[in-house]
């Protein structure tokens, strides 16, 4: 769980970075001979995003304001037009649209406020709730060893002798047999293959990494890049994926976004109520205090001038 105190420090705004060839060139990778033409690759932190996804989820006052412009937004759902007016829907695509892209613009308006970018890929549609279990049914019921459709056990209770298993030795197919016989990609138990559908998907913080290079010819345009941050992709730019942007970083690759502009005021709010509960802490614990006693010279009780009875 990370502190208030670090989170301000994840998040200090950099300087922009130096002249092509000087020192402190940060995190060269392999792809800096290739972009020598330009004055250098500036990348966006990760460490920031994190920082700025766990303060847009921890404070209330952010995800109040969050729920308000969200229910405004998409109180009324998604909806298709065509030449300014509503296009009816079927009850299938309607479906669709509330299960796939509702979410989908919640998080994009989650990245908006957050980063102010969002990066999109387009993948393959997750299947229905319980695909597999249907699937495994189909084919259990398909299967040698279970029961068949009249009721019949169809299950092997002896093992088949010699005679039985060369009647029931099969030639080997063609090559060609073979390749009209396997199921096409996406097919299902029986029947024909199935499309498939693409529905654009957000990636999580730390999936990918953002940066961008000045191209053109007097280097003034950005081009930005999407590197995958799995062990498969390594240095390797992913060009299926898309960023779109509400407000772009800044020369130095800072975030400038809604959260990253109340960033120190919330982080200030957070670091003070952890400083307190640690004191709290500290002042439930129970306090000893230890005092010396000072020495006296002789016993008092003892002295001659308390030896008489009449005394005093």
């Amino acid at each position: 769980m990370s502190s208030g105190l670090d989170l301000r420090k994840r998040v200090v705004r950099r300087d922009p970075p130096k002249t092509r060839g000087g020192k402190g060139k940060e995190d060269p990778s392999p792809l800096s001979a290739i972009d020598a033409g330009s004055p250098g690759e500036i990348k966006i932190s990760n460490d920031t995003l994190y920082a700025l996804n766990h303060l847009y989820h921890a404070s209330p006052s952010i995800q109040a304001a969050r729920t308000i412009l969200v229910s405004q937004l998409l109180s009324s759902g998604c909806v298709v037009r065509r030449d300014g007016r509503d296009v009816p829907l079927k009850d299938t695509f309607a479906r669709h649209l509330h299960d796939v892209w509702v979410p989908f613009s919640k998080k994009v308006i989650d990245h908006f406020l957050q980063f102010g970018f969002v990066v999109v890929s387009l993948e393959e549609e997750a299947p229905p709730p319980f695909a597999n279990f249907i699937k495994g049914k189909a084919m259990a019921a398909q299967s040698e060893m279970g029961p068949a459709a009249n009721g019949d056990d169809n299950r092997r209770k002896d093992p088949p002798d010699q005679s039985q298993l060369r009647a029931q030795k099969r030639p080997i197919a063609a090559s060609s047999d073979q390749k009209l016989r396997t199921p096409k990609r996406g097919a299902g138990v029986a029947g024909p293959s199935t499309p498939t559908n693409f529905v654009p998907v957000v990636p999580d913080v730390g999936q990918c990494e953002l940066s961008f290079i000045y191209v053109g010819e007097s280097n003034y345009r950005r081009q930005y890049r999407i590197f995958s941050t799995n062990s498969d992709s390594v240095y390797k730019q992913d060009f299926s994926s898309e960023v779109f942007f509400r407000h772009e970083p800044d020369a130095a690759g800072n975030i400038c976004s809604p959260v990253a502009t109340v960033f120190q005021s919330a982080s200030f709010i957070s670091a003070l109520e952890e400083l307190a509960l640690q004191a709290e802490v500290v002042r439930a614990r129970q306090m000893l205090v230890t005092q010396p006693i000072s020495k006296t010279q002789g016993a008092q009780n003892l002295d001659p001038a308390n030896l008489f009875f009449d005394s005093g």
